[in-house]
């Protein structure tokens, strides 16, 4: 439940609003690979599309368009355990958790895959964490784990402020699910 602004914190993950496609999109306006093009972020919803279905950026805008989007606030615990980052180690697909990669990685088994832009990031949300850069995008659609989600955006934020200690107890993120369509 909300009350103004407070979150009930006693729930994981907590439903802020539905929103449409267009506002899920423009989160991916601080994605590593759109800001290393140096475009400015486009102005209308199909200047976003062609930006995001550029060769150098690859996102699967037909995938994101078919979803339905919602903003959540996520339990820290629950975005460590439950979200599965597509960085992994060759050949397997979503294979685990953040906090799995996260221990993979400290123990010096898994090595972040290059370019990336962790350690920059790092260094500067030392200096000044900004929450309000640190959403994050994942789809729940992982037909074997249904309270599991794939990131989608957020790989280097998220890996920065695990390293910097600074990951918010509540973390907002855009959740797309399939559509749910009425049969008769």
């Amino acid at each position: 439940m909300t009350t103004g602004s407070r979150i009930d914190q006693t729930k994981a993950m907590h439903l802020l609003e539905k929103v449409t496609v267009e506002r899920t999109i423009d989160a991916f306006r601080n994605d590593q690979k759109v800001k290393s093009l140096g475009l400015p972020w486009p102005v209308t919803l199909a200047e976003k599309i062609a930006l995001l279905c550029r060769p150098e950026v690859g996102k699967p805008i037909d995938y994101i368009l078919s979803l339905s989007w919602s903003l959540h606030y996520v339990e820290r615990a629950e975005l460590l355990s439950l979200v599965r980052p597509v960085w992994c180690p060759p050949g397997c697909y979503y294979p685990w958790t953040l906090e799995q990669m996260f221990a993979e990685y400290r123990a010096g088994r898994f090595m972040l895959p290059e370019p990336n832009t962790v350690l920059k990031l790092e260094a500067d949300m030392r200096v000044q964490f900004r929450e309000s850069d640190f959403v994050l995008t994942a789809y729940r659609d992982l037909p074997y784990l249904p309270q599991g989600m794939r990131l989608e955006d957020g790989h280097n934020r998220v890996t920065a402020a695990w390293l910097a200690g600074v990951i918010p107890a509540m973390v907002k993120m855009y959740i797309g699910e399939a559509k749910l369509t009425a049969r008769c």
